[in-house]
């Protein structure tokens, strides 16, 4: 009874995960088509048209999709763009195109520095709290009736972890440490601003990997 409970709930997650996977699929396809569509109405002839995840002219919580786009004009000169394709308030598609001015790395006011910096002492903290007890704890709601226990990660997940919050410190310092940049190093910036989130990242889904894989073999053990 057990078994079956555990592989239907199983099943379900899968079946939610390869569902929003393949929205997400059909939502780039239709933004690519907006895209061309708006190259068009501007006498534009797309030569091409790639999707460009998580690029930093186009903020997330805009629910927008970014593409970098190469087109031909009349002349037939070639030329390229940034846009993205947002969706307003009313469900409704408008593609915007983005200056080339618009840097990957800008100078934080006083109070963006103060919570980067903040946000990057936490990572630290909870990096080296979980590399020298081996294992990180997460508590929901610990005073209320209805909270859940706490969820314990262990071994290989909690290192990862561990490793991706560093990166996101590293992250964060290095946008702080840019406000004071006087010798024209913004590429050197920049590059391990960039790194440091691909890693980051890279390493949380590695260890979410793990500790489901890890909690798969405990739901269904090897005969």
């Amino acid at each position: 009874m057990q078994l079956s409970l555990s592989h239907a709930i199983l099943s379900t997650v899968l079946y939610i995960i390869v569902l929003v996977v393949v929205s997400c699929l059909l939502w780039i396809i239709w933004a690519r088509e907006q895209v061309k569509k708006d190259l068009c109405g501007k006498m534009l002839r797309p030569i091409s048209i790639r999707w460009h995840p998580y690029a930093y002219w186009a903020p997330l919580w805009h629910r927008t999709t970014s593409f970098d786009v190469t087109f031909e004009d009349y002349t037939g000169s070639a030329g390229k763009g940034r846009c993205i394709v947002r969706l307003n308030y009313r469900w409704r598609t408008r593609v915007w195109w983005v200056s080339n001015d618009v840097a990957y790395m800008r100078k934080l006011p006083l109070l963006g520095r103060i919570v980067y910096a903040a946000v990057a002492v936490f990572f630290i903290q909870f990096a080296v709290r979980s590399l020298a007890k081996g294992e990180s704890i997460y508590r929901f709601g610990r005073k209320w009736p209805w909270s859940h226990p706490p969820i314990p990660i262990r071994g290989r997940p909690a290192i990862l972890l561990s490793l991706a919050a560093f990166c996101g410190a590293w992250y964060l310092l290095t946008h702080v440490a840019f406000y004071y940049e006087k010798k024209n190093r913004a590429r050197f910036y920049e590059a391990s601003s960039r790194a440091s989130s691909i890693l980051g990242w890279a390493l949380f889904l590695m260890s979410l990997l793990v500790y489901f894989h890890q909690q798969f073999k405990v739901i269904f053990p090897a005969e």
